[in-house]
């Protein structure tokens, strides 16, 4: 398929929005990724630790309300400490529940399995709290204070303590999670830098490439600037045929070879007119010297000096004849060379009129 220049414009003009399209969604894609990594934090890890704040402070409350216990042991009183108690376990299960299913922007807070398996432990941890707690306050109620206290000390403590762990590995999980997601954004960001610049490097460079090769096709098959083969042109229409071309060694194909051989066509024929009209016996011209249309330009110019040679010799050999015959015929010509015939047959009324005015 031969490539016209406007067939050569419109596959440039293809190649340049593919690659804009290529690096648009390109930076898409990567910006999205970046914005996904660096917005985890927001989305989860700030959430995660608003949520921590509330269990810890519900773990806390659980704690001072089972130990209160142990202090107001007023019948009255031990009603209302009970009420507090289920009240914080209810608060606290509720927080413990909201944490895994939409605790951070309508989402689990939950990540991954790991971390899955740390709040397992967490909430077994925090079940386990109520068998000393359920004997604490029994013995409460019983006014076993010493029995309550051993409780407290080798049951309670420790499993608040193991709660305390639970939650301090969630923390930490968090904080690691948090510093790694840092970590890849910024990898990601990197990657995203490096990925355009790459995109933009490969298809900066197949422009490139591509104009190259379509400017140095059009200017080898051009020969010149448009703008001088332009003026070139201009001018031979106005008839200026010494004009210089500057073509490249061995050109043989571009315009501007091709125009300077017109040129020198034209100023062939030209010359060979100039030729004709000095030496108007010697009339033909060099027909060999021209190719295609030019030739038969030029045959055609030696046919019309060979036609006005022929008739001028017939003319010539009638008026001739006149000398002994005034009734001498010469062929009537076509059209506007009818003239000559007019003209002869004056000539011969005339020299009948004036052979009678003799004759009298």
């Amino acid at each position: 398929m031969k490539l016209t220049v406007k067939k050569r414009l419109i596959l440039l003009t293809g190649v340049v929005l593919v690659g804009l399209a290529v690096l648009a969604a390109n930076f898409n894609n990567q910006l999205n990724l970046v914005f996904k990594t660096a917005s985890y934090a927001s989305i989860n890890t700030v959430p995660s630790f608003k949520m921590f704040t509330q269990i810890v402070d519900d773990i806390g409350k659980l704690r001072s309300d089972i130990l209160f216990s142990l202090i107001d042991i007023d019948s009255a009183n031990m009603a209302s400490v009970e009420n507090n108690i289920n009240l914080a376990k209810l608060k606290l299960d509720k927080d413990i529940n909201h944490y895994t299913t939409d605790g951070c922007l309508g989402i689990s807070c939950l990540s991954n399995d790991e971390e899955q398996k740390l709040f397992n432990t967490l909430k077994d941890n925090i079940a386990s709290l109520e068998v000393p707690r359920l004997k604490v306050m029994s013995y409460a109620r019983q006014n076993k204070i010493k029995d309550a206290e051993l409780v407290v000390k080798q049951e309670l403590i420790p499993a608040l303590n193991k709660i305390d762990s639970a939650m301090q590995a969630e923390v930490d999980f968090n904080v690691k999670l948090s510093n790694t997601t840092r970590a890849e954004a910024e990898v990601t960001q990197h990657q995203a830098i490096t990925i355009t610049l790459l995109i933009t490097s490969v298809v900066a460079s197949v422009i490139c490439t591509f104009c190259y090769f379509f400017g140095r096709n059009l200017m080898s098959q051009l020969g010149a600037e448009p703008s001088d083969l332009a003026k070139l042109t201009s001018n031979f229409a106005d008839g200026d045929l010494n004009q210089k071309i500057t073509i490249a060694e061995g050109d043989k194909t571009s315009v501007a070879y091709s125009i300077k051989v017109l040129q020198r066509t034209l100023d062939s024929i030209v010359q060979s007119l100039n030729y004709v009209s000095i030496q108007h016996e010697a009339g033909d011209i060099d027909v060999s010297r021209f190719k295609g249309g030019y030739a038969d330009v030029a045959d055609g110019i030696n046919r019309m000096v060979a036609s006005y040679l022929n008739m001028s010799k017939k003319v010539l050999a009638c008026v001739k004849r006149f000398g002994g015959d005034l009734n001498a015929k010469i062929e009537q010509f076509p059209r506007k060379k009818a003239f000559v015939n007019q003209v002869i047959e004056q000539v011969r009324t005339n020299i009948n009129a004036l052979l009678m005015m003799l004759a009298y």
